[in-house]
């Protein structure tokens, strides 16, 4: 399990395979919730779009994400990045799969799987802003939202992506490098967004 998140409200825990289990159908991954309070679990199925593997899950609200999903090319492997996807995804009318023991041909067409559209091409983007394919990180992993800005007068959201550094021994000097991309994301674009709550120093909720 690669993913993990919490939704905004605190209640519900989201963790999300890195890839098909054995058992199941090549490209279908698995998304568990486990409510915090009384231990109640979901799952649901994702397919994979274009990429190989799925390394977070981000909590817009308490039923939509953003998905992480990526191929293995890029900085790091020696070859020009391709995949590198966030696809904002929907639980809400997908199929309870908890007890189905296989995702297999056969049962497949009788659920539902998690709705997803495609949220931000990293790698177009980057490349339009100036970062080669061949300097896009291959392990694009981690993605959280940061504080809000104003800019040109409009309120945006932050979007951090930041690369996991195993494939990289050193690059320009430095050893083992972390590279942190910030994208600025209109509200209209995360309609439904909720902050996390964060818990100050006399336990209450901000």
């Amino acid at each position: 399990m690669e993913a993990l998140a919490i939704t905004p409200n605190g209640s519900t825990l989201v963790g999300m395979m890195q890839q098909n289990l054995a058992q199941d159908t090549k490209k279908y991954l698995r998304i568990i919730t486990i409510d915090i309070a009384t231990g109640l679990t979901h799952e649901y199925a994702y397919k994979l779009t274009d990429g190989s593997s799925v390394s977070d899950i981000l909590a817009i609200n308490d039923h939509e994400f953003l998905v992480d999903e990526r191929d293995g090319a890029g900085l790091g492997d020696g070859t020009p990045a391709k995949v590198k996807k966030l696809y904002k995804i929907n639980l809400t009318g997908a199929t309870d799969i908890k007890g189905v023991a296989a995702l297999t041909t056969t049962n497949l067409s009788g659920i539902t799987l998690v709705q997803k559209t495609e949220f931000l091409n990293v790698v177009a983007v980057l490349n339009a802003n100036g970062v080669s394919a061949v300097n896009v990180p291959a392990k694009l992993e981690g993605v959280a939202f940061g504080p809000d800005m104003v800019i040109k007068g409009v309120n945006k959201h932050t979007l951090f992506i930041v690369n996991d550094n195993d494939f990289l021994s050193s690059v320009n000097g430095v050893n083992n490098p972390n590279q942190f991309f910030v994208f600025a994301v209109d509200e209209s674009d995360l309609f439904g967004y909720a902050p996390q709550k964060i818990r100050n120093e006399d336990n209450k909720d901000d």
